[in-house]
């Protein structure tokens, strides 16, 4: 097969490789059930919380209490999401299609993270300005991923899906101001916590 590594994102203990060949039989059946249950459990429980989010709607994220009210209010279609999701991964588990976890390795640019947070909240309030896909208590549907329906259709007949128009948004001069805006966020944040850490040492000195 291949040598599997893995590095904590604290990389305390360092970087451990496994070569699964030569794994006793009985430590694969344990990986393969913990991976089971970690993706039909904890990565679907992950997919369904962002459905929920996206239903809510709004540019802050939804609150606890509106999530659990959400949850309560929506009982029927949480458990369809729970089971197309469980099968959609245990499908490609079987199929050898099963997308590969980050968790430990590179992680995506910070500027990017907050640039792609800034283009999801402008989608969000054109979509909602422009009142389409409205759902459940007039909130605007903003699916969690491209299911290839079209969810925006503008004054010159194009229209867009999910992922075409966040992609349209990222190339637009108004994705450019984003982008600006988004590092200047990033680099506000950077120094706010280099100032708050250089105040802690600064207050631990005076205390001594």
């Amino acid at each position: 097969m291949e040598k599997i590594t893995y590095t904590p994102r604290d990389g305390i203990g360092g970087t451990f490789e496994v070569d699964v060949d030569k794994l006793p039989e009985v430590s694969l059946v344990r990986l393969v059930a913990a991976g089971l249950a970690h993706t039909l459990g904890n990565v679907v429980s992950a997919q369904v919380n962002a459905n929920i989010k996206s239903d809510i709607g709004g540019d802050a994220e939804p609150s606890k209490a509106a999530i659990a009210e959400y949850r309560r209010a929506n009982v029927a279609t949480i458990n369809g999401w729970t089971a197309e999701l469980r099968v959609e991964q245990f499908n490609h588990l079987l199929e050898g299609t099963i997308k590969e976890s980050n968790r430990g390795g590179p992680r995506k640019d910070p500027i990017e993270v907050q640039f792609d947070k800034l283009v999801e909240q402008f989608a969000m309030a054109t979509v909602k300005k422009a009142g389409c896909l409205m759902g459940k208590r007039g909130r605007p549907i903003w699916p969690a991923k491209d299911t290839g329906e079209v969810v925006l259709r503008d004054k010159q007949g194009n229209s867009f899906t999910r992922n075409a128009f966040l992609a349209a948004i990222k190339a637009s001069p108004k994705g450019k101001k984003l982008h600006v805006e988004a590092v200047k966020m990033v680099k506000a944040a950077a120094n706010a916590t280099e100032t708050g850490s250089e105040l802690d040492s600064m207050d631990s000195l005076l205390a001594a």
